[in-house]
């Protein structure tokens, strides 16, 4: 199946070539990671707390694609396509960061902060969205 040529002696696969791979932004990734898990943590909260008799407001997925998703598809496949979007972001990084170092590093870096951001403004929406006792 896998026979060796020049590029690949010993008949490898590519996929063993990629799993073997350091990845190059692996703090970053991890930071990505996590204000990503937040974002979808805090989606949840509000798909599932806001629209009721005591909010204030009734909240909805602001990108277009996702609201989509979730208009048809339902919740549980959101959180796919968030974690399936957090995997492509990270994966173009690597691969950016490899041709052309610190690119990538700037890529994840910029996405840390977007989400962060987002992560922040669902934090106030929920807040606001909680009955006052």
């Amino acid at each position: 199946m896998n026979e060796p040529s020049a590029s690949n002696p010993n008949g490898s696969s590519v996929w063993r070539g990629l799993a073997r791979r350091r990845l190059l932004l692996l703090p970053e990734s991890l930071w990505f990671l996590a204000v990503s898990v937040g974002d979808v943590v805090l989606t949840y909260l509000l798909l599932a707390t806001t629209g009721h008799e005591d909010s204030p407001f009734r909240v909805g997925e602001s990108n277009p694609v996702a609201g989509y998703i979730l208009d048809h598809w339902g919740v549980r496949r959101l959180i796919y396509f968030k974690f399936a979007t957090v995997a492509l972001v990270i994966a173009i990084a690597e691969f950016v960061e490899a041709k052309k170092p610190k690119v990538g590093h700037a890529i994840l870096r910029f996405g840390t902060l977007v989400v962060g951001c987002v992560v922040v403004y669902s934090l106030i929406l929920w807040s606001l969205s909680r009955p006052v006792s």
